[in-house]
């Protein structure tokens, strides 16, 4: 094929054969090539190129390498040109505050927040692009009663169809583009575009490979399409066992509380939970099928699902009417009254039946309503009142139950007051309920929906992620024109293989269907024919974009999430480095020039030493790099990461620049590549685009010095060996050493045995970030500051005072452990001696407590005194209120009752002896009473005597002489 170039005029200037085209499913397209010319040729930006149906252009300067003199030879001149999509129109398109539909400016700044769903999304995006007077995108969304996607412009709310949640999205400084990539990024969908047609298309299904009607199925060997496959396994992501739990919002404190059960649950949980809350461990947790589990073992996985809490999204009163709505709301008033105070700080909100009252389960904090769609789509109000509807009222008749009054948000930073103007709440808008409680039935519910949505994500993870890399057969598409003119980007590909198929057809073949995630298509000078090669994978990704000539924000501008990057850390090791190079010029001999005869054979005396080039001098951030077998070929993966120069910056420039996001570059895209020499080296490069953040990777057999080419800088990142012992290692050789004085300044010290694959003796410590790895993954010391763990792993630890006398150990291997000299033991069966083996545990005798016992140090107390061999029972005051005690030959009990400050009641049992005695210091009263052989005794010198006879009651006793009578009438 002649690719033909053509001036901004449309004018040819020349034609190549030799040139590749890259793309990628919902990420850059470009067209490369090099031209070599006797003189400098006139390509400029805005030149383009038309390629399958689509134009490409010249967005920058091309890379020019002179070699020769003009004229002299035919390739005097080296022209490296990348022409990109149109896609680029969306890039130069900022994505602003604008609703669609409004030409209300929000904010009136880049960097804003809004609350919605993907048609949300869309419908800005589309407010932007409405910008683009002369080109002009459309994008279209799937909707309700049709097979062919509408425009969203005029999609109402009744219309949507894609479900979604509801999302808060911040946004700083970004294009249409990258806003575009949001759609996939963070709402999962799928989107692609038809540039001839200025089409986008959101939401919609992986377009099938089909000619017509037909559907194309690719095969391994001659004349079926293939000739070859590569399967790659993303490692370490099954899941068979996945622990559960939800948001911790609208949970009750006493939230599945028994009394077998007591201890507090913050999050929502499983049914399964509820279910076996007699166990001692309840079960937070779902298994894959037991045919998955026995083929991959019992793999851990934790997920919190955030989103999902008692609520009433989605739920619906008895006559069908969603109760997550608002059904009206009265008209709001905008105005100031005289003392420049809003004539209106509250508003009404009427609503269907909730189908419990509300005023019951409010909490400590004021509830609150937080708008999911509309104007007010993220905004929270505090709800001030709550009043039923009863009939007769408004909106009775239209289902309105609930009356909400609302206090106007004064929160803005703006002192701007929402509702008001056109940001207001609307009929029809959504809206969830915080800080409240929630009935059992909402609960249950909620926890079915964690519970399928445990589900969901189990059976995505219980399996491999697998993607395949294969090389088409040019010859099958080179007689197949029109089979060749659909292969594009993200159409879903059905390759039958027997061997390393995934799903089973009903002729029993094997097969895969995965989509293509980049395409590369290679023309070369002398070949009639192009050669193709795919990758394909389970879900495609999006890719963002950036200008050239754009700021860089922020570090996290492409598609890895939660970044670990620190600003301010960079700032410092750019400046240190800086520094330290500058040392090497303002060191001197102090000391007066020394004698080479003072300097002993093969040494160096020196006052500054660097170890390394500046074109090293960078360090990197979440890259792992692993060299593997698999099926006889070795491999090397390459994650995605960043590259953290301290030398280098992108955007040109004579003097370093201020800001410090332009030293490093992120690489957003994975690489598997086969190294099919076992026995040459293999150099990894970053190729780090010297005009923007963004870099790739690059693994060759050649030396390619780092300024080499004008468009980019190869950065040697790391050496991959032959092979050796059935092996092939990796060393890396970035970063810079110093030494000066008696300060060492670096980044990572290793052993020498040193492996990242963690199975070898060996020692690291990560300088810059904290991190220390002693040993290997079976025996050896984990420290990672960035994921806040410390693993001991098999290792035995002991403590020892100064006089070398182990003090403590705990076993690395069973867990066992002592302190304390022995005093306290933990055995690894779960039996346990504390104190000194005062208190004793084991299965099989149970607790054994030896020693003087307390309940508490103030109060009522009890105690237990073994010297004593009694149980004291006193009181807040220090007085004894009772005393079980024993002796050799029984025991006794004495029980006191004080009901005041001069009495003392006392009961004494002893043996065979019951006593009781009434104190009184004013009667002087005293009964004795002793039961045995003899019968009962009585002391009655102080009996009331029979003169007295006339103040006693009934029942009570007297003396009449020397007889003891009773009052009975």
């Amino acid at each position: 094929m002649i690719l033909k170039i053509y001036n901004p005029k449309g004018e040819l200037i020349l034609d190549t054969r030799d040139f590749t085209y890259s793309g990628a499913s919902m990420g850059e397209k470009t067209i490369s090539t090099t031209l070599y010319s006797a003189h400098k040729l006139g390509i400029t930006p805005n030149c383009y190129v038309d390629f399958r149906n689509e134009r490409y252009v010249i967005r920058s300067e091309p890379s020019i390498k002179r070699s020769a003199s003009t004229g002299s030879t035919g390739d005097a001149f080296q022209t490296t040109v990348t022409f990109t999509s149109k896609q680029y129109e969306l890039v130069d398109c900022d994505f602003m505050d604008y609703v669609l539909g409004d030409d209300m400016y929000y904010t009136g700044m880049d960097s804003f927040s809004f609350s919605g769903d993907v048609y949300d999304l869309c419908r800005r995006i589309q407010a932007n692009l409405n910008e683009l007077k002369t080109n002009r995108w459309t994008i279209l969304m799937p909707v309700k009663n049709s097979n062919t996607p509408q425009p969203v412009e005029g999609i109402g709310w009744s219309d949507r169809i894609l479900e979604g949640e509801t999302l808060q999205i911040s946004v700083s400084n970004e294009n249409c583009w990258n806003a575009l990539t949001r759609a996939n990024s963070d709402f999962g969908f799928f989107f692609y575009l038809d540039t001839s047609l200025k089409h986008i298309y959101v939401g919609v299904e992986y377009p099938e490979f089909k000619v017509g009607e037909e559907l194309i199925t690719l095969e391994y060997g001659k004349g079926k399409g293939l000739y070859e496959i590569q399967r790659d396994v993303e490692v370490n992501t099954v899941i068979t066992k996945l622990r559960v739990k939800g948001s911790n919002r609208n949970i009750d404190q006493n939230y599945l509380r028994t009394e077998k059960f007591p201890r507090f649950t913050q999050n929502l949980q499983l049914p399964s939970f509820r279910q076996t809350l007699n166990q001692s461990r309840p079960v937070d947790y779902l298994l894959a099928p037991q045919s998955t589990i026995d083929y991959f073992g019992l793999r851990p996985g934790n997920k919190t699902f955030d989103d999902i809490y008692p609520s009433i999204t989605g739920m619906k009163d008895g006559k069908g009417n969603p109760i997550d709505e608002i059904l009206a709301i009265d008209e709001i008033k905008d105005g100031m009254n005289d003392k420049n105070e809003l004539e209106q700080s509250h508003f009404y909100i009427y609503l269907y039946d909730l189908g419990f009252d509300l005023n019951k389960f409010t909490t400590s904090e004021e509830p609150t309503m937080s708008m999911k769609t509309g104007y007010c789509g993220g905004i929270e109000f505090k709800i001030k009142e709550i009043t039923t509807v009863t009939s007769g009222q408004p909106h009775y008749t239209n289902g309105c139950r609930w009356k909400f009054l609302l206090e106007k948000d004064t929160s803005s930073s703006s002192n701007y007051v929402i509702p008001s103007g056109k940001i207001k709440p609307q009929k029809g808008d959504k809206f969830v309920l915080l800080n409240i409680l929630m009935p059992e039935n909402f609960v249950l519910q909620a926890e079915q929906r964690l519970k399928e949505a445990a589900q969901k994500y189990l059976s995505e993870n219980s399996q491999s992620k697998v993607s395949y890399t294969v090389n088409l057969d040019e010859i099958y598409f080179a007689n197949r024109t029109l089979v060749a003119a659909v292969l594009k980007e993200a159409v879903s590909l059905r390759v039958i293989d027997n061997e390393l198929g995934d799903m089973v057809a009903n002729d029993g073949s094997k097969y895969t269907v995965k989509s293509i995630q980049n395409l590369v298509i290679t023309y070369k000078e002398g070949q009639d024919i192009p050669s193709y090669q795919v990758t394909l994978a389970d879900k495609i990704v999006s890719g963002r974009l950036d200008r050239i000539e754009s700021q860089v924000n922020n570090v996290v501008v492409n598609n890895i999430h939660n970044s670990t990057q620190n600003e301010e850390m960079l700032r410092s090791a750019v400046q240190n480095s800086r520094n330290l190079r500058e040392l090497a010029t303002k060191i001197f001999d102090s000391e007066g020039y020394f004698e080479s005869n003072s300097i002993r054979p093969n040494t160096i005396e020196t006052q500054f030493l660097s170890v390394g080039a500046k074109s090293s001098d960078f360090t990197t951030n979440r890259i792992t790099m692993k060299a593997y077998k698999e099926n006889n070929t070795f491999k090397v993966s390459l994650s995605a990461g960043y590259i953290n120069h301290r030398a280098l910056w992108w955007g040109g420039g004579g003097t370093p620049p201020t800001d410090i996001n332009k030293f490093t570059w992120a690489i957003n895209n994975t690489l598997i590549q086969v190294l099919p020499d076992n026995n040459k080296d293999y150099y990894i490069y970053v190729k780090a685009d010297r005009n923007s953040h963004l870099a790739t990777w690059f693994v060759s057999t050649v030396k390619i010095k780092t300024d080499e080419d004008r468009s980019y800088y190869h950065l040697l990142l790391g050496v991959i060996y032959p092979e050796q012992d059935n092996r092939r290692d990796i060393s890396t050789v970035n970063g810079m050493a110093y030494l000066s004085g008696g300060s060492i300044y670096g980044d990572i010290i290793k052993s020498v045995n040193y492996a990242e694959n963690g199975t070898n003796e060996g020692s690291m410590y990560d300088l810059n970030n904290g991190n220390i790895r002693i040993g290997n993954e079976k025996k050896g010391l984990l420290f990672d500051s960035l994921s806040k763990r410390f693993n001991l792993n098999g290792i035995d630890i002991g403590l020892k005072n100064e006089t070398g006398e182990l003090v403590s150990h705990l076993n690395g291997d069973t867990g066992a452990a002592m302190f304390g000299k022995g005093l306290q033991i933990f055995n690894a069966d779960g039996s346990f001696s504390l104190a000194g083996g005062n208190i004793l545990w084991d299965l099989i005798n149970g607790l054994n407590v030896t020693g003087k016992f307390e309940s508490q140090k103030n109060g009522d107390r009890i105690l237990i005194n073994p010297e004593s061999k009694a149980i004291t029972f006193e009181n807040s005051r220090k007085q004894i209120a009772g005393h079980w005690g024993f002796f050799d030959t029984g025991s006794a009990i004495q029980v006191f009752h004080r009901p005041s400050s001069v009495q003392i009641d006392e009961t004494q049992i002893n043996g065979n002896n019951i006593t009781f005695n009434i104190k009184n210091t004013n009667s002087n009263f005293f009964l004795s009473a002793r039961v045995g052989i003899q019968g009962a005794k009585f002391d009655i010198k102080n009996f009331p005597t029979k003169d007295r006879l006339a103040s006693l009651e009934i029942g009570e006793f007297y003396r009449d002489g020397d007889v003891i009578k009773m009052k009975i009438s």
